[in-house]
């Protein structure tokens, strides 16, 4: 399964979908890229501007995350140019209403012919026109 930022924050910052995103990754690691990653420390970054993540907690999560990599809990997933041309060409058909990083986010799963897990019901309602199946983080009811 490849992990899109939406369920990489919520596995590492408790929120409401964080234990449906533990619970969907399982025990198989799954597939990221060095553009999750770089999302994700953006996503940090933004939660520690707004106050809502102490400048403590997110060196922990970012050293937690970091720690993960560096124990190869993830498969990493390469960003090739066949991936950017793949994004491209869906965005150009313009039946695609995403982000620019989403739509490679999908073309980077259909590269290696993974599930997506997500929190973005914009970009699970797109993964189809990538080839992609999505699964939707959604909270307990």
């Amino acid at each position: 399964m490849y992990v899109d930022t939406s369920a990489l924050v919520a596995l590492y910052i408790p929120e409401p979908l964080s234990n449906a995103a533990a619970r969907a990754v399982g025990t198989a690691p799954p597939a990221l890229s060095a553009l999750a990653e770089v999302e994700f420390a953006s996503a940090v970054s933004r939660r520690r501007r707004e106050r809502s993540l102490s400048p403590a907690d997110a060196t922990k999560v970012l050293r937690a995350f970091d720690l993960h990599i560096a124990e190869h809990r993830y498969r990493r997933v390469a960003v090739t140019a066949q991936v950017f041309a793949r994004a491209a060409a869906v965005l150009r058909d313009g039946e695609a209403v995403l982000a620019t990083l989403d739509a490679l986010h999908l073309a980077l799963a259909a590269s290696v012919d993974e599930p997506i897990l997500t929190a973005d019901r914009q970009l699970a309602r797109a993964a189809p026109l990538f080839g992609v199946k999505a699964r939707l983080l959604k909270t307990a009811a």
